[in-house]
């Protein structure tokens, strides 16, 4: 998908090329034969070219141009958002592995528990209630094995998935263990500001404001010009004489006077800018709500690591002592 997205650059680049390049010079012919003499065949030719399309193929070229940069952009950002993608569903994969290792060793120490509570039971040291509890407590555990494994093969084919691999290529492994949670916190400063200086996506609107700007003033421009083609017409008479001259031909610009033109990329020109203050609000929402959850999330794994565990831990070898 990502090269499919790459080709993009290769077709606004066929259309810079394209803007660049002058219309073919039209080559017109009559040939007429008189019914009496003089019998000489009547032959005209002319060759004409649009004069107006010279003028304008440097704007029309700089406009290609800025769509050119804007599909660059375009791909820039696929490349990064891709790339967060992946790394977004290792590290995913990465911690159902390593929760899908404590959940077997907790499993584990349930066996052992259940085993202890059924003698326990068996030697009317403890009651019904409490041997349920006890092997609930090892149901839930397989339980929470099979959702986790199964969570985990859904992983491995996201990760597949995102990374193009396929037959052989997906044995590959993943480190049980997730780095270590960092020690500092990240600078929240100017986040905001930040990400609408440095988002691509934001920039590719930019600049197809940009490239629509520049065609919706080419346009008013040349408005009220309509074709023009200068050229050489030659005719050689039924008695043989040849007459050589210049052509022209200018379209008046009477009932069309690009009237559909302008309005359309007027309202292009409006659709990308009230697109550019969308992108901009759901990019400040997105990084102050990503902020937000990076935080709670750091907090919550501090909290299972200096809390929650020791106390499981505790309660568990309290419980087989």
């Amino acid at each position: 998908e990502l090269r499919a997205t790459f080709e993009g650059m290769g077709l606004a680049n066929a259309e810079w090329c394209e803007a660049g390049l002058a219309k073919n010079p039209g080559f017109a012919g009559d040939a007429r034969f008189p019914r009496r003499p003089p019998s000489a065949t009547y032959i005209e030719m002319s060759i004409a070219q649009e004069f107006l399309d010279l003028l304008v193929i440097p704007l029309r070229k700089k406009v290609a141009a800025t769509q050119l940069a804007k599909a660059k952009l375009r791909v820039g950002d696929a490349i990064l958002k891709l790339a967060a993608e992946v790394k977004t569903a290792f590290y995913e994969l990465q911690s159902e592995q390593q929760l899908l290792g404590r959940l077997k060793a907790i499993h584990e120490t349930d066996a052992a528990a259940v085993e202890l509570a059924q003698r326990q039971h068996e030697a009317g040291n403890i009651n019904d209630l409490d041997l349920a509890n006890q092997q609930a407590t090892y149901s839930q555990s397989k339980l929470d094995i099979a959702e986790t494994s199964a969570s985990i093969r859904s992983d491995r084919e996201k990760l597949n998935r995102l990374m193009g691999t396929w037959g052989e290529d997906t044995a590959w492994k993943v480190a049980d263990e997730l780095p270590r949670l960092p020690s500092a916190d990240f600078p929240q400063q100017r986040l905001e500001s930040l990400a609408i200086s440095q988002r691509l996506d934001l920039a590719a609107t930019k600049t197809e404001i940009g490239a629509l700007a520049g065609s919706l003033g080419i346009t008013k421009t040349y408005r009220y010009v309509g074709s023009i083609e200068f050229g050489v017409d030659t005719e050689k008479e039924t008695d043989g004489q040849r007459v050589t001259g210049p052509t022209w031909q200018l379209e008046l610009p009477i009932f069309n006077r690009g009237q559909g033109r302008i309005a359309k990329l007027a309202a292009q020109l409006r659709q990308a800018e009230r697109r550019l203050e969308s992108e901009a609000v759901a990019i400040r929402a997105e990084v102050r709500e990503t902020r937000d959850r990076l935080i709670a999330k750091r907090d919550l794994a501090g909290y299972y690591r200096d809390e929650l565990l020791p106390g499981r831990k505790k309660i568990l070898t309290l419980t087989l002592t």
